[in-house]
């Protein structure tokens, strides 16, 4: 008998996958566009702030029309200052009695007049009163004081100005009907008042 090699075929196949090379490249082309977003979002970011309109400008605008306000108040306050201490030299100085000049509320026990006074400079008043009430006044609450019966003094419009009495803020003011108030930070008997306007 002859003997039969059998001859083993061994096939040997390899097979190639492509996946991960697929997957970097769509990873590398999402990190380009995130990429080219950011640097847009960026620009756009900065033109905002930056820009010919941005917020910074808008900022540095309104500062310079806030200090230009500003000037032009201290202007007018200078110019009515001025205005004021000229006519304290030049005009003739009108004194009024406080008690005939003022008709005093129920609630007012005495002006101290050797410490008030009501002067005219032309068509400027200047009036400092040292009101004393009959009982403390309750804070923050308006309160008339007394009505000028003089209509050379009344101003055309209402007047306000800060007071001081001691250490404590308030506000006085006299209308245009001629009613002197005061508006005081804490309760207390004892006011005093500053007033300068200009009538016509």
């Amino acid at each position: 008998m002859k003997n039969v090699k059998s001859v083993g075929i061994v096939t040997h196949t390899h097979t190639h996958t492509h996946t991960n090379k697929k997957e970097k490249g769509i990873t590398l082309i999402a990190l380009i566009i995130t990429v080219i977003l950011l640097l847009i979002l960026a620009g756009v970011a900065i033109n905002f702030a930056l820009g010919e309109n941005g917020i910074l400008k808008g900022a540095e605008y309104a500062v310079d029309k806030y200090q230009n306000k500003a000037e032009q108040e201290q202007n007018e306050l200078a110019k009515v200052d001025d205005y004021i201490q000229g006519n304290r030299q030049t005009e003739k100085v009108t004194n009024y009695n406080i008690s005939e000049t003022l008709e005093l509320e129920s609630s007012v026990d005495h002006i101290d007049e050797e410490n008030s006074y009501i002067k005219k400079y032309g068509n400027v008043v200047d009036m400092q009163l040292l009101v004393y009430f009959k009982s403390n006044i309750q804070a923050n609450t308006f309160v008339n004081i007394a009505k000028l019966n003089k209509k050379e003094l009344i101003p055309n419009k209402t007047v306000w100005e800060i007071s001081i009495a001691g250490a404590n803020l308030g506000n006085a003011q006299i209308t245009q009907d001629g009613f002197i108030t005061i508006r005081h930070s804490n309760s207390t008997y004892a006011y005093y008042i500053r007033l300068t306007y200009i009538v016509d």
